[in-house]
């Protein structure tokens, strides 16, 4: 492989990294947001409504309008919960409430607590969902910086092979080849150029220079 066929080689594979690592940043964006989107339009919604739904427990004996408005705000915040079911056993959970509710509501019981904790139930169950999808973004964050991470590292060293290539191949040889003329022009007749390290077309380059000298 010739010195321009290498250059063109490393620059387009640096150039290939490059894009790599900008085109991963942007795959890493794109899944880390939506799961954290996820986590706040799904189960903080339903966390929410479970908080509501806590505050506003029915209450057995309707005989004023405050519990009136408080049975039909826990009502909405059941019906917030039940229109955002994103897990598995939610659903039973939520007819479980209805019915204690009901229950609790047309004063067929009076004890509040088997739906309190029915309702706490549902909030654990929406939290632990919660920090399961935090973990997993964690994860994709975490493995998504270390390839990037080996990619401007990889660029790098990519890089810096191509400037000690060009170093040693065209830069040193070219200097020589400047030194061996400066110094001819300057009475030393007989230095020669010595390109030990160099492409074929700067040793070719080289060897006739060294030729022409002899020759003179």
């Amino acid at each position: 492989m010739t010195s321009l066929n290498y250059f063109k080689s490393v620059s387009n594979l640096t150039i290939a990294i490059s894009l790599l690592i900008g085109i991963g940043a942007i795959f890493l964006i794109e899944r880390i947001v939506p799961a954290i989107d996820e986590i706040m339009q799904e189960n903080a919604y339903s966390v929410q409504a479970s908080n509501q739904m806590l505050l506003n427990l029915p209450n057995s004996k309707l005989n004023s309008s405050m519990d009136e408005q408080r049975v039909a705000r826990f009502w909405r915040a059941y019906q917030q919960a039940v229109s955002n079911i994103t897990i598995k056993g939610e659903a039973e959970l939520l007819s479980a409430i209805r019915e204690s509710a009901s229950n609790l509501i047309d004063g067929k019981t009076t004890e509040a607590l088997p739906l309190q904790e029915q309702i706490i139930q549902l909030s654990n169950l929406n939290l632990e969902t919660m920090e399961t999808k935090n973990n997993k973004a964690k994860t994709i964050g975490h493995a998504g910086a270390w390839a990037l991470g080996f990619l401007v590292i990889l660029s790098l060293l990519l890089q810096l092979a191509l400037r000690a290539k060009i170093l040693l191949n065209i830069i040193e040889p070219h200097i020589e080849i400047s030194e061996v003329i400066r110094d001819y022009t300057e009475g030393n007749k007989q230095r020669r150029a010595n390109i030990v390290e160099g492409s074929r077309e700067i040793k070719e380059a080289g060897r006739l220079l060294n030729q022409v000298l002899d020759q003179r």
